[in-house]
This record gives C-alpha cells, structure tokens and sequence, in this order.
C-alpha cells in the first residue's frame, strides 16, 4: 500500500515540475502565470483521480491535498480558486459515496495553504522543511478528519489500511512539492532581480558621456557602450569579439593589453592616457580601469570608463602657453573691470 502512494505521489510531483517551464514561459506577465498556473495544478489533480487508490467503490485516494494546498501557499487565491474549481468538478464527475467528502478534501488544503501563505508572508512561520512536514501533518489530520463523515464501516477500513501509509508519504510529498516550488520562486525572483539590476546599469551606462568597454585578459572586446560611436576606431558591432592586436596598431595594442593585465593583477583602479585614431581623427584619451570581481566566458576582465580629453588637453596647453607669453621681459598685470590687481608677472 505504501508504494501504490510513493508511486502515485511521485507521478504528481514529476508533472509539478512543468511549473517550472511554466514560470519561465509567463515571466513578466503575472495574470497569465496565474492562469496557467491554477489550470496546470488543477489538470495534475485530475491526473491523480484518474490513477487513484480505491479501498472502496467511489472513494478515491490520492496525493491532490497536497499538490492543491503547495498549489495556495505559492500561488495565492487565484491560483487556488482556478485549481480548486478544477479538481472539485473533477470529483465530481467521478461521483460515488465519497463525492461530497472528497469535494471537502479539495476545500480543506486550499484553505489550509492560504492560511499558511499569510502565516509566511507576515513572518510569523518560517518557509523550510520543518514548517512544511508539519503542515503536511496537520493537513493529513484534517484530511483524515473529513474522512470520518463516510460510513463508519468504510472509515474503519481506511483507518486500518491507508491512515499510516498515507501519514508517511503524503506529508513527505507535500514537503518535496513545497522545496520544488520555493526553488522555482527563488529563481523567478533572482532572475527578475538580475534583469532589474542590468537594465539600470545599462541606463547609466548609457546616460554617460564616456565610452565603456569590458576586456577580458586576452584583450578581447566583450561589452563596448558608446553614447558617441565616432570615437571609436570601428562601429561597436565590427568591435565585439575581436582583441586588441586586431583593431590597434601592434605597439598601441600592447601598450593597452599590458595596461589590462596591470589592472588584473591590482586590487586598486588604474588609469592611463593615450592616443588613437577614431571615425572622428586623432583623439586624446583618459581611462579608468578596474577588475570585474567574476569572470565572463571562463576569463579575467576589466571595465573602463574612458574620456575623450582632446579638447581639455587643447585648453590645457593655450594655458600654459598664455602662462609662458605672460612672462616676458616686458612688465605686465591684470585688473578686474574695477582696477583690482589680480595677477603681476616677474
């Protein structure tokens, strides 16, 4: 008797798994992640009215208490109404002495579950193996419970022969099911977190002025974000996957990859300036570099920010020739527009 609920317990669970493949379907839409959701834990209920344990004609046993009550504690109402309404009119349809109480044994886990989800999400019960066994338990006590308004000499024979086999495999299978569908949410939410966490990056990225690239160690392009393309020696598309010797000249492509190497073997920011020939001309550049603490493609990789500094360098240098004109052998100072001496040469 105990293999017939192993085998019929783990034939529900295998097909749970397809919320798995569901979730990942129905990922950013919610209202259809629900549907599909309550359509798919209802039609595995009937999957387990149909290959049921009979002690009796028209008493079924089966493991839907706890497909239906993980069904409400991770789903939420929807999830369980659409479910509920699916398996009940499936025990129905099946009909027999035990319809009405099977009807309950829908009910009793839907409840159960929702009252354990509002327990969780008000951090008043833990979500672990331990909670989830004891759910199990109690939630078999009241299944057990609503099998005593059978007829006696039936509910005697239960008692006698499924109470223990059930008591040892449907709490476990609830459990099983619990752990499956907290890893299926855990992922949901990681994965979201991360789409959430890219898609701001990148609109920083993208609301810099500076070009940034992602290396890795061989000097290949991994990532390049350019608000201005002209100053890149090659449209970002032709750059990506190509390394450095490919795009640069070789003493400029070796003076860059050393720089990256440079920047993997410290645990500081490094920063260096060159020249390259861009789409727009010879520009002068300024770059900041630091080590990616993980590794892209199984390699080592560096992120830089880099500036275009012509025009600053330009300005820099008018200054210090106008500083070197000012000191001439002919005396010489500046006023403000009141007079005020600001500045006297030698």
């Amino acid at each position: 008797m105990i293999m017939d609920f192993v085998t019929g317990a783990a034939l529900l669970l295998a097909l749970c798994y397809l919320q798995a493949i569901n979730v990942r379907a129905c990922q950013g839409r919610p209202w259809l992640l629900r549907l599909s959701s309550g359509l798919l834990f209802g039609v595995i209920c009937l999957v387990g009215m149909w290959l049921p344990i009979a002690p009796h004609e028209g008493v079924f046993f089966d493991a839907r208490t706890a497909v239906l009550s993980m069904a409400a504690l991770f789903g939420g109402a929807w999830v369980a109404l659409l479910a509920g309404l699916i398996a009940a009119a499936g025990r129905l349809w099946l009909g027999g002495i035990g319809m009405y109480v099977g009807v309950a044994n829908v009910i009793l886990p839907l409840l159960m579950g929702l009252a354990m989800r509002a327990l969780v999400q008000r951090g008043r019960l833990p979500l672990n193996a331990l909670s989830l066994w004891l759910f199990g338990v109690l939630l078999h006590l009241g299944v057990q419970l609503v099998l005593s308004a059978l007829p006696a000499e039936h509910y005697q024979r239960i008692l006698t022969y499924l109470a223990l086999p059930s008591l040892l495999v449907l709490p476990l299978a609830g459990v099983m099911l619990g752990l499956l569908l907290k890893d299926i949410g855990q992922r949901q939410h990681t994965e979201r977190d991360l789409q959430f966490s890219e898609a701001r990056l990148r609109a920083i990225a993208g609301a810099l002025p500076d070009l940034l690239m992602v290396l890795d160690e061989d000097g290949r392009y991994l990532e390049v974000i350019a608000p201005d393309p002209q100053l890149l020696r090659l449209p970002v598309g032709a750059l990506l996957g190509k390394r450095l010797h490919e795009v640069l000249a070789l003493s400029q492509a070796e003076s860059l990859l050393a720089f990256v190497r440079l920047t993997l073997s410290s645990n500081a920011p490094q920063v260096t300036e060159y020249r390259m020939q861009t789409l727009a001309g010879l520009r002068l550049f300024e770059a900041h570099a630091r080590r990616l603490d993980v590794t892209l493609e199984g390699r080592a990789a560096v992120v830089m920010i880099i500036r275009d500094i012509t025009e600053r360098s330009l300005a820099e240098e008018e200054l210090r020739i106008a500083a070197i004109a000012f000191e001439t052998q002919q005396g010489m100072f500046i006023t403000d527009a009141s007079g005020v001496i600001l500045r006297v040469n030698q």
